[in-house]
């Protein structure tokens, strides 16, 4: 049997018997080379700046080790003879002695006899001097050649990884060896090296010590001071970076003492705190460059400041608008995320922008002036382009974050200039930016305003007026500076305008304006008038930067511009502003989007100028009765059904609606006189505003004048229709309760002939009382008599030469009210009449049959059709109420008639209606004769 482990290679490639396996392996292996590509290319740059470093760190050390061995060198020269007798003494002892013998032999006397020689002994400061040194030398060699070996074992080390081309081998091998360096600890055998040098380098200074003891006790003390001041230097450069992590001072035993300084706590808090908390301490840095690695990231002012300082100086380092545009790519992605805004940088940028002589808004002006040199390539310019508009764009919405958190900060301005920021002359894609750019560069400027405004009312308080006056020319040219919309700098894009569009344009000027501020010069010696007129000053032109926003939106685009949420969000004024100061360039807004939409027939575009007109709608809010803009009127009219008015109203009392009630009879009454719509469009705007639901506006008040303005005005279908939907949102109004009881059951429009007596308790009946079952009834069915009435007299002036406008939707609104209780005789007997007349009418005129139509599928003749899909109205049971049989045998005849003559072209549905009506009219009254059969089975 073959030996397993035979067929493994070294990458882990299995060889099967028959051959196949390794193509199969090596296939698969082959479809992860992509995976591992990344890995070497990552570990290649990781190892190589690894290995350089060392590599330089060796040279360095081998060159000191040389240059120290030879110095060293010459020292030990001279010590080492210290450790031998020296030989040039023992010569002259010699010769003194020959001197003597000779001196004696001549007088004739006898020397005495020699001492024995003492062996000789090196003095111990030599045996130190000499120790230290050798072992100075020896580590000093020793740290040549582990930095010989090391640079050799770096070599071979990048040389092994790049000896394969496939990435996966060149992977594999790139982590077998790094994790076997890291197995064998070469880091620390790298950093033992210049250990070993920095101690050859003390050993030599305490040789010298010891060395010069015995020659001179002064060169000692200098040189025993110069190894204390090297020690202490040395210690101190180790205990530093412990100390302060930002130190870059550091020695080899830095890391150490490190280590030593973490693990000592580490086991007092095993001995005294629990097993949690020892956790948590212990997940801590483990090593001193990771303990600087997390203290650079932890949040702190002293990095907020650091963060400054690398921004500052990054920006002074970036010269060209090459450089620059890096930069400006950043700052919005920075200050906001796709959907939201990121406040952690905020501060920072704000910074940058009020760091003096720093001048970002001027150098990003610069990169956009620049575009136009006709250096760049098209595609560039339109890249920087756009990059420098959200970089401005980004800038100018730190206002609104630096409101929350400082409202006394300021932001600093871009200098206006139309050749810039000009809308008219920039391309399609441009103007996305440059618009969104504009309305917020607007509305920061007005932010400085508001704090010049509010240094003008600490003036007033203190009662410095003439300082006020001086502030308050200077707030005003800030305003005509970064207000461009007020300002007639402006007023020449807005005629150009008005040759694209085909309309006239009068933007309010500059002296205009004046109006605004007369009441802060009239208020300056009250500072609660002033406070309210500063205010108020602050409040319009919030309103006009976003009308101007909306307006150059949908005149210049055809779908939202640049982060138009997030715009509109930040622009939309959060106070009110009196509706006089608004409402001539509301209405200049409105006319400029309506004409926009004018001749346009793309459904993107008239969707977006949608949006736009239902939004500048909203704003119309007069305080007093005044004409409604031609403009809303023409849009209403256009817009299809109730759309645009479910997006303007928002189910409460200030919607549209409401205010529309409030103006028509001015309107109707001002007729088409200085104004381009005619009595007949605005009938229409009323007509659709009376279908509305009831909780979207009440006619109630405002009825009687709008029904005497119609019927003075020519009768016409259009008024018959319109004063018959009045009346039927007044009807329908009536059921509210926060209308005054009074109306319910007083009001002109309900009928005053009726079978039921006023209960005398409703009128002593308490608001709370106002809903109890009983007395709500009662309303409820004089209000569906008074509706029942009204129908009859609308199927009474339906002629074939008088079709009311749009007759069928109008019959369906002012009969959905089903009676729920009593209805007088007379009023069953006039809508019998008025059905008969009808159909008589449809003789003649076929088309007034679908009136027939509608009506048979009203509310009305619920409890006689067998509808059970319309359950019983508030709780009431459903009334069988045609108790008059002349009535009831006249809509019999009718129905029959109808039925009979049109049996062939009436859908199933409308007969089995007509026939479910007819038949129950019958079984729920007892007739006073027979009918025959046949009245209730079409012919």
């Amino acid at each position: 049997m073959a030996d397993p482990e035979k067929g493994k290679s070294g990458l882990g490639v299995r060889v099967a018997e028959n051959g196949h396996a390794l193509d199969d392996d090596l296939s698969e292996e082959a479809v992860a080379s992509k995976l591992w590509s990344v890995y070497v290319s990552e570990a290649e740059k990781y190892d190589k700046s690894l290995v350089e470093s060392w590599k330089g760190d060796m040279e360095g050390m081998l060159i000191f080790a040389g240059l120290f061995s030879a110095s060293l060198t010459a020292f030990i020269m001279e010590s080492y003879k210290t450790l031998a007798p020296d030989a040039g003494e023992s010569t002259v002892q010699l010769l003194t002695q020959i001197s003597q013998q000779l001196s004696a032999a001549t007088d004739g006397t006898a020397l005495p006899p020699l001492a024995p020689k003492s062996p000789f002994t090196p003095p111990a400061t030599s045996l130190i001097c000499n120790a230290l040194w050798f072992i100075s030398l020896g580590l000093s060699l020793s740290c040549a050649l582990i930095a010989t070996l090391l640079e050799q074992w770096a070599r071979e080390f990048l040389h092994r990884a790049d000896m394969h081309s496939s990435p996966i081998i060149r992977a594999r091998i790139f982590s077998f060896l790094y994790y076997g360096l890291k197995r064998f600890s070469m880091h620390t055998v790298v950093d033992i090296i210049p250990l070993l040098l920095h101690m050859s380098l003390l050993f030599f200074f305490a040789g010298l010590v010891a060395f010069l003891l015995p020659i001179n006790t002064a060169m000692a003390g200098l040189a025993a001071s110069m190894l204390t001041i090297l020690l202490s230097v040395y210690s101190l450069l180790t205990i530093l970076p412990i100390l302060r992590l930002d130190c870059p001072y550091r020695t080899p035993l830095s890391s150490t003492c490190w280590r030593v300084s973490q693990y000592l706590p580490m086991l007092w808090r095993r001995r005294h705190k629990s097993p949690e908390e020892i956790q948590e301490q212990d997940l801590k840095s483990s090593t001193i460059v990771d303990a600087m690695a997390q203290q650079a990231m932890e949040k702190s002012p002293a990095r907020s400041v650091r963060d400054t300082r690398a921004l500052i100086w990054t920006i002074k380092s970036l010269a060209d608008d090459a450089e620059l545009e890096p930069l400006l790519e950043a700052i919005p992605d920075v200050l906001w995320g796709p959907n939201q805004r990121r406040f952690i940088y905020s501060a920072d940028i704000q910074r940058l922008l009020d760091t003096p002589g720093l001048k970002v808004h001027t150098r990003i002006e610069g990169v956009l002036r620049n575009c136009d040199s006709g250096l760049l390539s098209v595609e560039g310019s339109r890249r920087r382009r756009i990059l420098c508009l959200k970089a401005m764009w980004a800038i100018a919405s730190l206002r609104f974050t630096l409101e929350s958190t400082d409202p006394t900060s300021t932001v600093s301005n871009f200098s206006w200039r139309p050749t810039t920021l000009s809308i008219t002359r920039a391309e399609h894609e441009m103007r996305h930016y440059l618009i969104s750019v504009r309305a917020l560069l607007q509305r920061s400027t007005l932010f400085n305003v508001n704090l010049d405004l509010k240094l003008l009312q600490a003036n007033v308080n203190a009662g410095r007026f003439p300082d006020v006056i001086v502030q308050l020319q200077d707030s005003k040219s800030l305003v005509r500076t970064g207000i461009p919309m007020i300002t007639t700098t402006w007023e020449r894009e807005r005629r150009d305008r008005k040759e694209g569009i085909g309309m006239s344009f009068s933007l309010t000027t500059w002296k205009n304006c004046e109006i605004l501020w007369q009441p802060l010069a009239d208020s300056a010696d009250d500072a609660e008038q002033f406070d309210q007129a500063a205010q108020n000053l602050h409040a319009v032109l919030s309103h006009l930067i976003l009308f101007d926003y909306l307006e150059l939106s949908a005149v210049y685009l055809d779908s939202p511009p640049y982060r138009w949420d997030n715009t509109l969000q930040m622009i939309t004024p959060t106070h009110p502003a009196p509706f006089s100061a608004l409402k001539e360039c509301l209405e200049k807004a409105l006319e400029a989007v309506l004409h926009s939409r004018r001749d346009e027939f793309d459904p993107a575009k008239l969707a977006w100028s949608d949006i736009i007109m239902r939004k500048l709608c909203s704003f119309w809010r007069p305080h007093e009765p005044m004409r409604i803009p031609s403009a809303i009127i023409h849009y209403l009219n256009a817009s299809k059904d109730d759309e645009a008015f479910r997006a303007i109203n928002n189910f409460h009392e200030h919607d549209l609606s409401h205010y529309l009630w409030f103006s028509f009879p001015i309107t109707l009454a001002s007729g088409s006189s200085g104004q381009e719509v005619t009595l007949d469009q605005i009938m229409t705007l009323i007509w659709r505003t009376a279908k509305l639901p009831a909780e979207w506006g009440s006619p109630v008040f405002r009825h009687q004048s709008i029904v005497a303005a119609i019927a003075n005005a020519e009768s016409s279908p259009m008024s018959f229709s319109t004063i018959a939907m009045v009346k039927s949102g007044v009807l329908n109004h009536l059921l509210y309760p926060h209308e005054p009881r009074i109306l319910l059951r007083e009001h002109e429009l309900l009928p005053t002939e009726t079978a039921v007596i006023n209960p005398s308790e409703l009128l002593d009946a308490s608001d709370s009382d106002i809903f109890r079952h009983e007395h709500f009834q009662y309303v409820f069915n004089r209000i569906s008599e008074a509706k029942l009435v009204l129908l009859a007299e609308f199927l009474v002036g339906c002629t074939p030469d008088f079709l009311p406008y749009r007759a069928e939707e109008t019959l369906h609104h002012i009969s959905s009210l089903a009676p729920r209780g009593p209805i007088h005789r007379r009023h069953q007997i006039r809508l019998a009449e008025g059905m008969r007349n009808l159909w008589t009418s449809a003789r003649v005129e076929h088309h007034l049959a679908k009136l027939l139509e509608a009506l048979v599928h009203c509310q009305i003749f619920d409890v006689y059709a067998e509808r059970p899909d319309r359950g019983s109205c508030y709780g009431s049971p459903r009334h069988a109420w045609l108790e008059d049989p002349a009535a009831r045998e006249n809509i019999m005849g009718t129905l029959a008639e109808y039925t009979n003559l049109n049996s062939l072209c009436l859908g199933l549905d409308l007969i089995d209606a007509a026939t479910a009506i007819m038949r129950n009219l019958q079984s729920l009254h007892p007739p006073e004769r027979e009918f025959p059969s046949s009245l209730f089975t079409p012919g």
